[in-house]
C-alpha cells in the first residue's frame, strides 16, 4: 500500500457531492483511512481499502453497515481534485475537493 494516491495525506480532506448534497471526509485514523458520508438523511462512516494508486474500495467497519463503493481518484498537478464513487445504486457519482472551511 506504500506510495498509494489513496492512502497518502493527499487523499485526506472534504468532498462533497452537488448531485447527491452529499459530504465525504476522508481521514486517517491511526493506521486506517476511513471515509465518512453525511447527507440530510443521515450518514456513515467505512474504512477505506487501496487497490492501487488512484482506486479505493470501502469496506465496513462492522457487519452492520453493509456498504461498499468503489472510489476512482482525480488529481491535477499532483493535487487530489476529487473522485467519483461507483456502488450497487450508484454509478460515477461525483465528489469535488473543497476546503476545509467550505460547508
Amino acid at each position: 500500500m506504500g506510495g498509494s494516491l489513496c492512502r497518502a495525506a493527499a487523499a485526506v480532506g472534504r468532498y462533497y457531492s452537488a448531485d447527491a448534497d452529499c459530504t465525504a471526509v476522508i481521514a486517517q485514523d491511526g493506521e486506517r483511512l476511513v471515509i465518512g458520508l453525511s447527507d440530510a438523511h443521515g450518514g456513515v462512516a467505512v474504512n477505506l481499502q487501496c487497490l492501487g494508486e488512484s482506486v479505493a474500495v470501502t469496506a465496513p467497519q462492522t457487519s452492520s453497515v453493509p456498504h461498499w463503493s468503489a472510489l476512482s481518484f482525480a488529481k491535477r498537478n499532483g493535487i487530489m481534485t476529487g473522485f467519483r464513487m461507483n456502488s450497487m445504486r450508484t454509478r460515477n457519482l461525483e465528489f469535488e475537493r473543497r476546503a476545509t472551511h467550505e460547508p
